[in-house]
């Protein structure tokens, strides 16, 4: 589901217009990106965490010619479900 059908269902459900709606998905947005980038986790209670981690550098291999790179450190982000996405996804 991309972000405009995202946009549209809520509008739909809660009675609001779209473009307030999506004023406030991209407020959301630009608030979890920051607080990510500093190394705070978000926590949305009973749906799930996003973590920001670090990965290390390592060695790897170019696919198509099979020359060795280095992959440089970044920060990747990891999602955990929470208890009552994970029962609502399994009933």
């Amino acid at each position: 589901m991309r972000k405009e059908e995202i946009i549209r269902r809520i509008a739909k459900d809660s009675g609001q217009e779209e473009v307030s709606i999506k004023k406030t998905i991209e407020s959301l947005l630009r608030v979890a990106t920051e607080a990510l980038e500093s190394g705070e986790e978000i926590r949305f209670h009973n749906f799930g965490v996003l973590l920001p981690w670090k990965q290390t550098g390592r060695p790897a291999r170019n696919p198509k010619t099979g020359t060795p790179v280095m992959i440089n450190p970044r920060t990747s982000v990891k999602f955990r479900p929470g208890r009552l996405l994970m029962q609502a996804l399994n009933e």
